[in-house]
Protein backbone atom coordinates (compact mmCIF):
# COMPACT_ATOMS: atom_id res chain seq x y z
CA UNK A 1 0.00 0.00 0.00
CA UNK A 2 0.86 3.23 -0.80
CA UNK A 3 0.09 6.84 -0.71
CA UNK A 4 -1.38 6.67 -3.96
CA UNK A 5 -3.30 3.61 -3.88
CA UNK A 6 -4.61 4.85 -0.73
CA UNK A 7 -5.58 8.26 -2.03
CA UNK A 8 -7.08 6.40 -5.42
CA UNK A 9 -9.11 3.73 -2.81
CA UNK A 10 -10.73 6.92 -0.96
CA UNK A 11 -11.30 8.86 -3.77
CA UNK A 12 -13.37 6.28 -5.00
CA UNK A 13 -15.33 5.27 -1.56
CA UNK A 14 -15.97 9.03 -1.18
CA UNK A 15 -17.59 9.38 -4.53
CA UNK A 16 -19.28 6.05 -4.29
CA UNK A 17 -20.48 5.94 -0.57
CA UNK A 18 -20.91 2.04 -1.43
CA UNK A 19 -20.74 0.81 2.12
CA UNK A 20 -20.20 -2.85 1.43
CA UNK A 21 -17.58 -2.75 -0.73
CA UNK A 22 -15.69 -0.03 1.76
CA UNK A 23 -16.29 -2.82 4.28
CA UNK A 24 -14.73 -5.21 2.23
CA UNK A 25 -12.13 -3.06 1.34
CA UNK A 26 -11.55 -1.91 5.30
CA UNK A 27 -10.94 -5.29 6.29
CA UNK A 28 -7.86 -6.24 4.23
CA UNK A 29 -6.12 -3.21 5.43
CA UNK A 30 -3.40 -3.34 8.79
CA UNK A 31 -4.36 -1.56 11.56
CA UNK A 32 -2.82 2.04 11.47
CA UNK A 33 -3.57 2.34 7.61
CA UNK A 34 -7.43 1.14 8.59
CA UNK A 35 -7.36 4.01 10.92
CA UNK A 36 -5.89 6.44 8.54
CA UNK A 37 -8.21 5.17 5.58
CA UNK A 38 -11.10 5.99 7.75
CA UNK A 39 -9.88 9.57 9.08
CA UNK A 40 -9.34 10.40 5.30
CA UNK A 41 -12.11 9.17 4.31
CA UNK A 42 -14.57 10.55 6.82
CA UNK A 43 -12.70 14.31 5.87
CA UNK A 44 -13.73 13.68 2.17
CA UNK A 45 -17.53 12.24 2.30
CA UNK A 46 -19.81 14.93 1.76
CA UNK A 47 -21.21 16.05 4.84
CA UNK A 48 -24.95 15.53 4.14
CA UNK A 49 -23.81 11.53 3.26
CA UNK A 50 -26.37 8.83 4.86
CA UNK A 51 -23.90 7.22 7.14
CA UNK A 52 -26.75 5.24 9.29
CA UNK A 53 -27.10 3.75 5.52
CA UNK A 54 -23.15 1.99 6.46
CA UNK A 55 -24.88 -0.40 9.08
CA UNK A 56 -26.94 -3.07 7.85
CA UNK A 57 -28.08 -4.07 11.49
CA UNK A 58 -26.70 -4.22 15.04
CA UNK A 59 -24.99 -6.64 14.87
CA UNK A 60 -22.69 -4.87 11.47
CA UNK A 61 -19.38 -3.92 13.49
CA UNK A 62 -17.51 -2.56 10.41
CA UNK A 63 -20.84 -0.87 9.68
CA UNK A 64 -20.58 0.41 13.25
CA UNK A 65 -16.98 1.60 12.45
CA UNK A 66 -17.58 2.99 9.50
CA UNK A 67 -20.28 4.78 9.92
CA UNK A 68 -19.01 6.06 13.99
CA UNK A 69 -15.41 6.99 12.64
CA UNK A 70 -16.99 8.98 9.99
CA UNK A 71 -19.40 11.01 12.43
CA UNK A 72 -16.16 11.87 14.32
CA UNK A 73 -14.78 13.47 11.57
CA UNK A 74 -18.13 15.00 10.40
CA UNK A 75 -18.07 16.75 13.69
CA UNK A 76 -14.46 17.60 13.84
CA UNK A 77 -14.83 19.53 10.27
CA UNK A 78 -18.28 21.29 11.69
CA UNK A 79 -16.37 22.34 14.77
CA UNK A 80 -13.04 23.39 13.20
CA UNK A 81 -9.56 22.63 14.75
CA UNK A 82 -9.68 26.11 16.45
CA UNK A 83 -9.04 26.82 20.08
CA UNK A 84 -13.04 26.83 22.10
CA UNK A 85 -12.74 30.57 21.88
CA UNK A 86 -12.39 30.60 18.79
CA UNK A 87 -15.28 28.38 17.33
CA UNK A 88 -18.37 29.70 16.18
CA UNK A 89 -21.06 29.64 18.40
CA UNK A 90 -23.40 28.53 15.97
CA UNK A 91 -21.25 25.22 15.75
CA UNK A 92 -20.87 23.96 18.62
CA UNK A 93 -24.99 21.83 18.55
CA UNK A 94 -24.25 20.17 15.88
CA UNK A 95 -20.98 18.94 16.43
CA UNK A 96 -22.14 17.40 19.94
CA UNK A 97 -24.86 15.89 18.33
CA UNK A 98 -22.30 14.44 15.88
CA UNK A 99 -19.71 13.64 18.36
CA UNK A 100 -22.33 12.09 20.45
CA UNK A 101 -23.92 9.73 17.71
CA UNK A 102 -20.61 8.44 16.85
CA UNK A 103 -19.30 7.84 20.58
CA UNK A 104 -22.73 5.81 20.87
CA UNK A 105 -21.56 3.86 17.54
CA UNK A 106 -18.59 2.96 18.46
CA UNK A 107 -19.69 1.45 22.10
CA UNK A 108 -21.79 -0.58 20.33
CA UNK A 109 -19.27 -1.63 18.22
CA UNK A 110 -17.07 -1.89 20.93
CA UNK A 111 -19.78 -4.09 22.97
CA UNK A 112 -20.02 -6.41 19.85
CA UNK A 113 -16.92 -7.25 19.85
CA UNK A 114 -14.78 -6.09 22.60
CA UNK A 115 -10.91 -7.18 21.24
CA UNK A 116 -11.72 -5.01 17.74
CA UNK A 117 -8.43 -2.71 18.05
CA UNK A 118 -9.85 -0.71 15.33
CA UNK A 119 -13.17 0.00 17.05
CA UNK A 120 -11.51 0.62 20.13
CA UNK A 121 -9.07 2.71 18.78
CA UNK A 122 -12.02 5.13 17.44
CA UNK A 123 -13.63 4.77 20.85
CA UNK A 124 -10.90 6.01 21.99
CA UNK A 125 -10.42 8.81 20.02
CA UNK A 126 -13.56 10.13 20.52
CA UNK A 127 -13.50 9.95 24.46
CA UNK A 128 -10.15 11.73 25.21
CA UNK A 129 -12.31 14.60 27.04
CA UNK A 130 -14.63 12.41 28.51
CA UNK A 131 -15.40 11.73 32.24
CA UNK A 132 -12.34 9.94 34.17
CA UNK A 133 -14.84 6.88 34.38
CA UNK A 134 -15.71 6.76 31.08
CA UNK A 135 -12.44 7.26 30.07
CA UNK A 136 -10.80 4.64 32.29
CA UNK A 137 -13.17 1.62 30.60
CA UNK A 138 -12.08 2.46 26.83
CA UNK A 139 -8.35 2.49 28.29
CA UNK A 140 -8.89 -1.16 29.56
CA UNK A 141 -10.82 -2.15 26.54
CA UNK A 142 -8.07 -0.88 23.90
CA UNK A 143 -5.43 -2.43 26.78
CA UNK A 144 -7.14 -5.79 26.04
CA UNK A 145 -7.90 -5.73 22.17
CA UNK A 146 -5.66 -7.18 19.50
CA UNK A 147 -4.70 -5.53 16.43
CA UNK A 148 -5.30 -2.30 18.13
CA UNK A 149 -3.72 0.99 15.42
CA UNK A 150 -0.78 3.13 16.61
CA UNK A 151 -2.85 5.94 16.66
CA UNK A 152 -5.32 4.39 19.12
CA UNK A 153 -2.45 3.94 21.80
CA UNK A 154 -1.23 7.64 20.83
CA UNK A 155 -5.36 8.61 21.82
CA UNK A 156 -5.16 6.78 24.79
CA UNK A 157 -1.88 8.42 25.91
CA UNK A 158 -3.85 12.41 24.86
CA UNK A 159 -6.45 10.68 27.06
CA UNK A 160 -4.15 10.53 30.01
CA UNK A 161 -2.30 13.89 29.65
CA UNK A 162 -2.51 16.92 32.02
CA UNK A 163 -4.23 18.88 29.60
CA UNK A 164 -6.66 16.50 29.02
CA UNK A 165 -7.40 16.33 33.08
CA UNK A 166 -4.79 13.56 33.40
CA UNK A 167 -1.12 13.85 35.10
CA UNK A 168 2.25 13.43 33.79
CA UNK A 169 2.46 10.36 35.84
CA UNK A 170 -0.14 8.28 33.95
CA UNK A 171 0.62 10.07 30.66
CA UNK A 172 4.54 8.49 31.24
CA UNK A 173 3.21 5.05 32.69
CA UNK A 174 1.08 4.80 29.77
CA UNK A 175 4.05 5.60 26.76
CA UNK A 176 6.19 3.17 28.51
CA UNK A 177 3.80 0.36 28.53
CA UNK A 178 2.56 0.86 24.94
CA UNK A 179 6.19 1.46 23.93
CA UNK A 180 6.99 -2.06 25.39
CA UNK A 181 4.26 -3.95 23.27
CA UNK A 182 7.23 -4.52 20.18
CA UNK A 183 5.63 -2.57 17.66
CA UNK A 184 8.09 -1.53 15.39
CA UNK A 185 7.92 2.06 16.12
CA UNK A 186 5.64 2.23 19.62
CA UNK A 187 9.30 4.36 20.13
CA UNK A 188 7.43 7.34 18.74
CA UNK A 189 5.30 7.58 21.59
CA UNK A 190 7.75 8.04 24.39
CA UNK A 191 8.99 11.09 21.77
CA UNK A 192 4.95 12.72 21.84
CA UNK A 193 5.18 11.99 25.68
CA UNK A 194 8.45 14.15 25.51
CA UNK A 195 6.41 16.67 23.16
CA UNK A 196 3.28 16.66 25.26
CA UNK A 197 5.43 17.95 28.42
CA UNK A 198 7.06 20.27 27.08
CA UNK A 199 3.77 21.49 25.41
CA UNK A 200 2.10 22.07 28.59
CA UNK A 201 5.23 23.79 30.61
CA UNK A 202 5.37 26.11 27.77
CA UNK A 203 1.63 26.91 26.97
CA UNK A 204 -0.36 25.66 29.71
CA UNK A 205 1.52 25.94 32.78
CA UNK A 206 1.22 28.63 34.97
CA UNK A 207 3.97 28.68 37.35
CA UNK A 208 6.73 31.31 37.44
CA UNK A 209 9.15 28.86 36.63
CA UNK A 210 7.46 27.16 34.19
CA UNK A 211 8.40 28.97 30.69
CA UNK A 212 11.97 28.34 31.79
CA UNK A 213 11.71 24.59 32.13
CA UNK A 214 9.73 24.90 28.85
CA UNK A 215 12.72 26.65 27.35
CA UNK A 216 15.54 23.97 28.29
CA UNK A 217 13.50 20.99 28.41
CA UNK A 218 14.68 20.18 25.24
CA UNK A 219 17.93 20.74 25.78
CA UNK A 220 18.10 17.90 28.60
CA UNK A 221 20.96 15.76 27.08
CA UNK A 222 19.16 12.59 28.69
CA UNK A 223 15.94 13.64 26.83
CA UNK A 224 18.26 14.28 23.80
CA UNK A 225 19.61 11.45 24.18
CA UNK A 226 16.75 9.31 23.97
CA UNK A 227 14.71 11.41 21.27
CA UNK A 228 17.82 10.70 18.75
CA UNK A 229 18.04 6.90 19.81
CA UNK A 230 14.06 6.73 18.89
CA UNK A 231 14.61 8.71 15.69
CA UNK A 232 17.49 6.13 14.74
CA UNK A 233 15.15 3.48 15.56
CA UNK A 234 12.69 4.20 13.64
CA UNK A 235 14.96 4.96 11.07
CA UNK A 236 16.04 1.39 11.07
CA UNK A 237 12.43 -0.09 11.71
CA UNK A 238 10.65 -2.75 9.51
CA UNK A 239 7.17 -3.91 9.73
CA UNK A 240 4.00 -4.56 7.78
CA UNK A 241 2.44 -1.60 8.62
CA UNK A 242 3.48 1.47 6.34
CA UNK A 243 1.09 4.03 7.98
CA UNK A 244 2.82 3.17 11.73
CA UNK A 245 5.87 4.28 9.85
CA UNK A 246 3.96 7.45 8.28
CA UNK A 247 2.86 8.36 12.15
CA UNK A 248 6.47 7.80 13.84
CA UNK A 249 7.86 9.92 11.29
CA UNK A 250 5.67 12.63 11.66
CA UNK A 251 5.48 12.35 15.48
CA UNK A 252 9.39 12.52 15.14
CA UNK A 253 9.74 15.34 12.70
CA UNK A 254 7.58 17.63 15.18
CA UNK A 255 9.23 16.84 18.49
CA UNK A 256 12.87 17.15 16.62
CA UNK A 257 12.00 20.59 15.25
CA UNK A 258 10.73 21.67 18.29
CA UNK A 259 14.39 20.57 20.17
CA UNK A 260 15.87 22.12 17.42
CA UNK A 261 17.25 19.00 15.35
CA UNK A 262 16.45 20.53 12.07
CA UNK A 263 18.57 18.28 9.77
CA UNK A 264 16.75 15.33 10.99
CA UNK A 265 13.49 16.77 11.88
CA UNK A 266 13.38 17.12 8.23
CA UNK A 267 14.26 13.59 6.72
CA UNK A 268 11.45 12.37 9.34
CA UNK A 269 8.90 15.17 7.30
CA UNK A 270 10.13 13.49 3.91
CA UNK A 271 9.05 10.46 4.71
CA UNK A 272 5.72 11.25 6.05
CA UNK A 273 4.19 11.51 2.90
CA UNK A 274 0.62 12.82 1.95
CA UNK A 275 -1.35 11.22 5.38
CA UNK A 276 0.39 12.66 7.99
CA UNK A 277 -2.12 13.84 10.65
CA UNK A 278 -2.09 17.46 10.70
CA UNK A 279 -4.14 17.55 14.34
CA UNK A 280 -1.38 15.07 15.83
CA UNK A 281 0.44 17.01 18.40
CA UNK A 282 -0.72 20.72 18.23
CA UNK A 283 -5.16 20.68 17.39
CA UNK A 284 -4.83 23.00 14.69
CA UNK A 285 -4.57 22.76 10.74
CA UNK A 286 -1.69 25.12 10.65
CA UNK A 287 0.62 22.68 12.05
CA UNK A 288 2.60 21.48 8.80
CA UNK A 289 3.77 25.41 7.82
CA UNK A 290 4.39 25.31 11.38
CA UNK A 291 6.74 23.01 11.51
CA UNK A 292 7.77 23.86 8.20
CA UNK A 293 9.34 27.22 9.23
CA UNK A 294 10.54 25.40 12.71
CA UNK A 295 12.76 23.00 10.19
CA UNK A 296 13.78 26.26 7.95
CA UNK A 297 14.82 27.82 11.53
CA UNK A 298 12.43 30.98 10.91
CA UNK A 299 9.77 32.16 13.65
CA UNK A 300 6.67 29.55 13.61
CA UNK A 301 4.55 32.10 12.64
Amino acid sequence: MNDSELARRISICASSQDWPAIKSYLDELQPETAFVFLRVLGERLPIEADLEAAIADASDVPGLIVAGAALMMRATRIRGMDIADMVEAQNWEPYFVYHQQAERLLCAAVTAQPGNGLAAAWLMAATVDSDDELKAEVCRLLMQATQVPLSGYSKLLSAMTKKWGGSHEAMWRVARECANLNLPWSGALIAKAHYEQWLYLDLMDERPAAQSEADRYFRDPAIRNELLAISSAIDAAHGDDPYEAVYAHDVLAAVLAEAKERKIATRHLRRVGKFGDPALLTGGPWWRSMLIRLIKGLPPW
